[in-house]
């Protein structure tokens, strides 16, 4: 898209409301004499006829420009991640324009929209498309990156049947990106060898380098080459000791990958130092704290590891490593014999990790049969898909660990994109139909709509012109002549006065109108919130009569009383809903319909048609306006043949309108019976998906729920050593306090003794000689 100005569609649009604007302003603001009210008229004349060569010339309605503006429109949605909008705008370009120069990029990026919206199977049919024009003009620019794209497709995919035809085409390209490619090919296929040969030679791209680097340093540690893997990193971490702050990131990988390889070896000290070079700003600085930690643990560097795991808790305390780190932690105080700490620490895991450990306990009990858990994935939240609601946010963070998991939520993920665009595809073809079939055809197409508007400010201008004509000739004429002529004509000058005459009235118009449907939306969006609070008060009752503290104070059949009555009240409030949604849909197709063709439109004109016929009328009287009666003809002649112009105009207009509003209503129905079909293959396929990833993330919830229980058990082990610490400690203090005590008092005898003279041996003898004496 270099060289492509994003401004030129806004630049001709500009260019087009200025040339009618000339046109416009070049009438005289005033006509103070017959001829110069001929001239005006005249005047009309040449804008309509430029009007419609403007607009219903051969060209066609969109313009000798479209394929070009609709490709800019496009990218810059591509660019700004709305890919859905920017396939629907790049796919009529392919469809309606094969031959144009501007076909393969809008191919390219259609194909690259629908990868990105992870519709990898449309993404890989579109760019292997893209890859059988060969070497045609305008498709060697993006071949290299549809080739790549294909690559990284098979690997989502994990189906690489035909990567090695797309490595052929690759053969003798030997630039940055082609080289990547080809080593990550390599690579997958497991043959590093000749995958390191290719990455060594990425150069020029320093994002694609790193990465190379990373693959190149992995794929030693796939083949247990440790010092060899140390060596790569090592020499990739110098060699990038400087990079952009985008692919700062990516340094920090090949940091992460040199201190794992080098704890791995047992050099400890090394692998500290390549875990120190990972700041805070990391993505990776929770890894590369939690494996540092590790790492002075290996050393014996209890204290540091403690500290690094203190501020991984607390910097990042949503770090899929803070269960694990809060229990390392404890072990260390409790090494450390910092007992009330470690006693805390185990404790506040207990406090947050227990209600979770619950609720994974409550979700997996109320998924009894083969599909309510899949349910659980899918009902996310209110109305869009966040599988948080249901499900603790720290057990999606486990189990984003979990391969089968991981799969599991990216199918629940397209399915509900693919159910969201489905229903906004079915809301967008009701809405085209509302157009459609509105009060006008010509409010269906935009540009014929613009030409209409425009064509009525001139005939507005021509009818106030025609007024202050036909006031002058009554002068003329005096009181007699005009008779019931006058009477008519005065009726209708209040109504010509107000007749709009430029663009901004006919908006200021429309922006009325739709303020009355916007202050109805905002009144729905207030009854939406008091039915969402109602559902949330059902949800909170419907989970409180489920807890084992409640049913246990409740009889079976009140309990089941209150649940029927709690399933009353949601069918009520979603039949509600239901019917809000239908309203909201109905506003907005009477949004829409607003423009030409409206009420307003059919008053003016009305009134516009009723003057002609009465300027018509005064024809026959123009005779006697005297010496000025010639100027009084040729003038009105003028008038009456500048309506006929405009009104021939907006005939041919309607005319051209119709057949194209024929042509969108043919596809819209065939559009239509698509999305019904395109409904009953999602739900089929919802079907399906509801038994098989049901049992899959069902029996990996499982295995999570193990986890969060032995969390839970090893904190409460740690509590339970801790007091046996204690109590093991304060026996040692015991024993130790009772045995100084033996040792004082012994040494308090002795210390006796010598101060007497005598042993307690020799008193002991002296008691027994005298009771012998006695």
């Amino acid at each position: 898209m270099s060289g492509r100005a994003p401004g030129k569609v806004w630049q001709w649009q500009a260019g087009v409301a200025l040339a009618v604007l000339m046109c416009v302003v070049s009438l005289p603001a005033t006509a103070d004499s017959v001829v110069d009210m001929e001239v005006a008229a005249t005047g009309i004349r040449k804008n309509v006829i430029k009007l419609r060569k403007q607009y219903l010339s051969g060209k066609g309605l969109r313009g000798g420009h479209y394929p070009e503006r609709r490709l800019v429109d496009g990218v810059n949605h591509y660019d700004l991640g709305d890919y859905q909008r920017a396939s629907i705008i790049l796919l009529d370009i392919i469809e309606n324009f094969p031959d144009h120069p501007a076909f393969p990029e809008a191919l390219y990026y259609y194909a690259d929209s629908l990868f990105l919206a992870r519709d990898f199977y449309g993404a890989r049919t579109e760019f292997q498309r893209f890859l059988n024009f060969g070497d045609a003009s305008g498709f060697t620019a993006f071949r290299a990156a549809a080739i790549a794209r294909l690559v990284e497709v098979a690997v989502h995919l994990d189906d690489f049947t035909q990567v090695g035809e797309y490595i052929e085409l690759l053969s003798g390209n030997t630039d940055a990106r082609a080289r990547y490619i080809k080593g990550k090919y390599y690579y997958f296929q497991t043959e590093y060898e000749q995958a390191r040969r290719e990455f060594a030679g990425v150069e020029g791209d320093e994002a694609l380098a790193l990465k190379s680097a990373y693959f190149i340093g992995a794929s030693f540690v796939k083949e247990a080459l440790l010092d060899d893997a140390a060596a790569a990193f090592a020499t990739a971490v110098g060699r990038f000791s400087q990079v952009r702050p985008a692919n700062r990131a990516l340094l920090d990988l090949l940091y992460l990958g040199l201190g794992r390889v080098q704890y791995e070896k047992d050099d400890v000290e090394n692998a500290i130092e390549a875990y120190s070079h990972i700041d805070k700003y990391s993505p990776y600085y929770d890894v590369a704290l939690y494996e540092s930690a590790a790492v002075n643990m290996r050393a014996g560097n209890t204290i540091s590891a403690e500290r690094i795991l203190e501020v991984l808790t607390l910097a990042i305390p949503d770090s899929r490593y803070i269960p694990r780190a809060k229990l390392l932690r404890g072990q260390l105080l409790s090494s450390a014999g910092r007992y009330d700490e470690a006693e805390t620490v185990f404790e506040q895991t207990i406090d947050e990790f227990e209600p979770v450990q619950k609720m994974m306990e409550q979700a997996l009990a109320q998924s009894g049969d083969s599909g309510e858990f899949f349910d659980l994935l899918m009902a996310r939240s209110v109305e869009a898909l966040d599988v948080r609601s249901m499900i603790p946010r720290e057990v999606v963070t486990w189990a984003s660990e979990e391969p089968e998991v991981k799969r599991a939520f990216v199918l629940t993920d397209d399915l509900a994109k693919a159910q969201a665009y489905t229903g906004e595809s079915e809301r967008l073809a009701d809405l085209i139909g509302a157009v459609v079939n509105g009060t006008s055809a010509v409010n269906a197409i935009p540009m014929l709509r613009n030409a209409t508007r425009q064509n009525q400010q001139f005939r507005n201008q021509l009818a106030k012109l025609t007024m202050r004509f036909l006031d002058e000739l009554e002068d003329d004429l005096g009181a007699t002549q005009g008779g019931d002529l006058a009477a008519r004509r005065a009726r209708l000058t209040g109504a010509m006065e107000k007749l709009p005459i430029d663009d901004s009235s006919f908006k200021t118009r429309e922006r009325a109108a739709k303020q009355q449907y916007t202050a109805l939306r905002l009144q729905l969006a207030q009854y939406e919130t008091m039915l969402d609070k109602l559902r949330a008060v059902i949800t909170g009752l419907e989970r409180y009569i489920e807890k084992p503290e409640y049913r246990s104070q409740v009889s079976k059949a009140a309990l089941t009383g209150y649940q029927s009555q709690l399933t009353l009240y949601r069918g009520a409030v979603e039949n509600i809903r239901d019917g809000v949604a239908a309203v909201k849909l109905e506003i907005e197709k009477a949004s829409y319909q607003i423009g030409i063709g409206g009420e307003q439109d059919t008053h003016e004109f009305a009134l516009v048609r009723e003057l002609f016929s009465l300027a018509a009328q005064y024809e026959p009287l123009t005779r006697y306006a005297g010496r000025n009666a010639g100027e009084y003809q040729s003038a009105l002649g003028e008038l009456l043949a500048a309506n006929q112009d405009i009104a021939r105009l907006n005939a041919d207009i309607e005319t051209v309108a119709i057949e194209e509003v024929a042509k969108i209503r043919r596809e819209l129905i065939a559009e239509q019976a698509k999305l019904k079909q395109y409904r009953m293959q999602l739900d089929a396929l919802n079907t399906e998906a509801r038994t098989v990833v049901n049992g899959v993330a069902r029996e990996n919830f499982s295995g999570i729920r193990q986890r969060f229980q032995d969390l839970m058990i090893r904190a409460d082990v740690g509590i339970v050593d801790i007091a046996w610490m204690k109590k093991e400690e304060h026996k040692a203090r015991v024993v130790k306090l009772s045995q100084n005590r033996t040792n004082e008092i012994q040494w308090l005898d002795e210390e006796f003794e010598e101060s007497d003279g005598f042993s307690s041996t020799d008193a002991s003898e002296s008691q027994k000689s005298s009771a012998s004496q006695q």
